[in-house]
């Protein structure tokens, strides 16, 4: 998805997990991707967590 251009931001929760529908065991893998490869969002302020934006 992020290859193609359809997910462009991705919300990362407090605690550090993906979450979200389908999550399941993955989300601490997916997790770590997003926080190695994306880049976090600091002009925007979220009390659930940190915004990154990821491209391919």
């Amino acid at each position: 998805m992020v290859t193609r251009g359809e997910l462009k931001y991705v919300s990362v929760g407090a605690g550090g997990s993906g979450g979200g529908p389908g999550g399941g065991g993955g989300s601490s893998a997916l997790t770590a991707w997003v926080q190695a490869h994306g880049k976090a969002v600091t002009t925007v302020s979220t009390t659930s967590g940190t915004l990154y934006a990821v491209s391919a």
